[in-house]
């Protein structure tokens, strides 16, 4: 009795990060959106935005966190001194939770993490799979859908933030931050110093 014999594992996901951030830095520089056609991207690291970076999805576009990746992935490229005029439209991204693994016991990584951005519009985003392993106050924040720190006019709307091991989004500190039509587990405003 012969058994038919299986087919073969598909083959692993390629890696888009280079491709991806070379898109994205090549546009900006040219003060251009970065247009990303329909499909599943995957990075092994994170997507860092420099001033006046406008990455849009056209149709059904996901960005994936390769396994074992334990990153965001999207942050503003200046962490220090922050960044300017940072668009992000009609993505879904998708930090593959199940996947990642727990190095230390502060391990966390939210899955869109921005800081000290002044002007930036995030529409139709869907961020999941947040991690955080670490306990409070070891790992303080990290684990969102999207997180703002210090930053200062920003739109988010038509968000979608789920699935995520602690907040979906998390506001610590910033002004003038606009949140229209929103869909989060659980939404957390910290140290506000203006209007929301």
């Amino acid at each position: 009795d012969a058994f038919p014999f299986a087919p073969p594992p598909p083959p692993p996901p390629t890696d888009d990060t280079a491709a991806l951030q070379a898109a994205i830095d090549t546009a900006a520089a040219a003060d251009d959106e970065c247009v990303l056609a329909p499909g599943t991207y995957s990075v092994s690291a994170s997507l860092r935005l420099p001033d006046h970076a406008y990455v849009r999805g056209r149709g059904r576009v996901v960005i994936k966190l390769l396994p074992l990746t334990n990153k965001s992935i999207f942050v503003n490229a200046d962490q220090v001194n922050g960044n300017i005029a940072l668009q992000l439209k009609n993505l879904i991204c998708d930090a593959d939770v199940a996947n990642q693994r727990q190095v230390s016991v502060t391990d966390a990584y939210s899955v869109l993490r921005f800081n000290r951005v002044t002007g930036a519009v995030f529409e139709d985003i869907e961020a999941l799979g947040g991690y955080r392993h670490g306990v409070y106050p070891a790992v303080s924040s990290l684990g969102e859908g999207l997180e703002l720190v210090r930053c200062e006019r920003v739109v988010v709307r038509e968000g979608y933030f789920h699935d995520n091991r602690y907040d979906g989004l998390k506001i610590r500190g910033g002004e003038h931050i606009l949140v229209n039509n929103l869909r989060a587990a659980v939404m957390t405003l910290q140290s506000w110093s203006e209007d929301i």
